[in-house]
């Protein structure tokens, strides 16, 4: 930076340590976030917003029922692996209503025990 004193704007991601030398080689100089990385990370908070909401926007639009068939393949693996969390919540879920100790059922759920007692904390 010390090379181009012409240098007054500086595009770049969000990591810290890049801000942390563009301050300390060139402190006058505008930081700015990069498109890409604007874009990538708009993008990953609207789909994780979309992803939280579908169970109550599919249950308010009474669309609880999918039909296998009409899915391509993209959509039928997503609903596969919607059937799959589904039923390990719900076992997750059983299992603490009853009183068990997640920590210690983890192997048996083949589930990291931070997510069975993620699950389990949300009953």
């Amino acid at each position: 930076m010390a090379a181009h004193p012409e240098v007054e704007i500086v595009s770049r991601d969000r990591g810290g340590g890049y801000g942390q030398a563009v301050a300390g080689a060139a402190p006058d100089v505008v930081q700015v976030a990069d498109r890409w990385h604007l874009m990538a990370n708009a993008s990953q908070a609207f789909l994780d917003v979309v992803r939280r909401s579908m169970t109550p926007i599919r249950r308010a639009l009474g669309a609880g029922i999918v039909s296998p068939e009409l899915l391509t393949s993209a959509e039928r693996l997503q609903y596969e692996g919607f059937l799959r969390r589904e039923e390990m919540n719900t076992a997750v879920r059983a299992l603490a209503d009853g009183g068990v100790w997640i920590g210690m059922e983890c192997s048996k759920l083949t589930l990291p025990c931070g997510c069975a007692a993620a699950l389990a904390c949300e009953v």
